[in-house]
């Protein structure tokens, strides 16, 4: 579909007027590679796929200071930079530093410009409720006028962090920034769907291709899921997956909004059993007080524990087993356990800032910056080094 002009929709706000970062009052992402930036290694392809991954996350986390929307968005926002920031380090963790171009690929500027509308328009259907509107243009230029200064505010903070860029990977940048105002000049006119309709769109599909017996929903049989996982989603507990079920199951895996081709065959696979989870997570933080029935009882807390013991910011399984009142707390409130996450993330990331002006309480009080370097142990590093550039991290709140 061809992009409208963006002059043809009367966008209200400075953010969506075509920004050039690149420009004269604008930020400095020229090719000076001598001046203060963050150091992501000399491989041009890796400078790009990092600094694109920076920008992705900061263009999202922009979200979670506006009061405009009126939504809890911490739990999400964690998500999604946690993931972003795993791809991220798998491209520079690979054997001889070579990449595949299918990695380096998700952050180039369309598919990062993909993520950063989707999750921008995954709270339109929100936003219309809790406001009582109908979906008209109106309504939706009010919500592109809210998410786009957010989306604008998220580049410009990127970009003040990484601070002079290659020319490729700037160009990039403006590249990316320009798609994603495309893409919200047609959503007010109607003419790009939202996130959640492009889940329930991909859903029925998927189901219509499964569905053998014709009745608009999927028994077990139809799927190749394990019985508790199956169970889980079937939130209605009628042994049928509706439409409905497994697009919220859709959006809850999403992580970071890539609606990637392969994700509902993923989730129709056959799933490790909470059992499984459960066992695997008892070897890892054995000998703390966790049991194999708890774990299984509280599948969250297994998958906890398996997906924050194997990276290389720290060890969740050995954070628990040095301390033992952290368990405790666990045990007798799983709803604790995203708070002693954030106390094993606190604790991984100071240990490597000493007499640093990024302090524990000043993580405490901007966890966005927290799950930025505790996934991102390239910045931790830079910061842990280069405390002046830490200075103005924290005089820029």
């Amino acid at each position: 579909m061809e992009a409208k002009p963006i002059n043809q929709v009367h966008l209200n706000l400075n953010y969506l007027k075509t920004k050039n970062f690149n420009s004269a009052g604008g930020k400095s992402v020229t090719g000076n590679q001598s001046a203060d930036k963050v150091d992501f290694g000399s491989d041009p392809s890796l400078i790009l796929a990092e600094s694109l991954a920076f920008v992705n996350q900061k263009a999202i986390s922009s979200f979670g200071s506006r009061d405009d929307l009126n939504l809890i968005l911490e739990q999400q926002l964690n998500e999604i930079n946690e993931t972003l920031h795993k791809k991220a380090l798998e491209l520079t963790n690979t054997e001889n530093n070579l990449p595949d171009q299918n990695d380096l690929d998700y952050f180039n500027a369309e598919n990062t410009a993909n993520r950063i509308y989707n999750f921008a328009t995954s709270f339109y259907e929100t936003f219309l409720e809790f406001g009582g509107k109908e979906d008209t243009q109106e309504a939706r230029q009010e919500y592109a006028d809210i998410i786009g200064e957010a989306i604008g505010e998220g580049f410009e903070d990127a970009l003040s962090v990484l601070g002079v860029l290659p020319d490729k990977v700037s160009n990039e940048i403006q590249k990316t920034h320009d798609i994603v105002t495309e893409k919200l000049a047609a959503f007010v006119l109607g003419e790009e769907k939202t996130y959640n309709e492009k889940v329930t769109e991909k859903v029925t599909e998927k189901m219509t291709e499964l569905d053998k017996d014709g009745s608009n929903d999927l028994s077990i049989d139809e799927t190749n899921l394990s019985s508790d996982f199956f169970n889980n989603i079937d939130k209605d507990q009628n042994q049928r997956l509706s439409i409905e079920e497994l697009s919220q199951e859709i959006k809850l895996l999403d992580k970071t909004k890539d609606l990637s081709d392969d994700l509902l065959n993923a989730v129709l696979e056959k799933s490790e059993s909470f059992q499984e989870q459960a066992e695997k997570a008892h070897s890892l933080s054995h000998p703390s007080e966790f049991t194999i029935s708890f774990l299984a009882q509280n599948p969250k807390v297994a998958q906890a524990v398996i997906g924050f013991s194997g990276g290389s910011s720290g060890n969740f399984a050995e954070f628990l087993k040095d301390n033992p009142d952290a368990v405790k707390k666990i045990i007798d409130d799983p709803s604790k356990l995203n708070e002693v996450i954030r106390a094993f993330k606190l604790d991984s990331i100071t240990s490597k800032l000493k007499d640093n002006p990024i302090t524990d309480e000043f993580l405490n009080a901007h966890l966005i910056e927290l799950e930025s370097l505790f996934d991102h142990p390239d910045l931790l590093d830079y910061f842990s080094i280069n405390i002046e550039s830490a200075q103005r991290l924290v005089d820029s709140y």
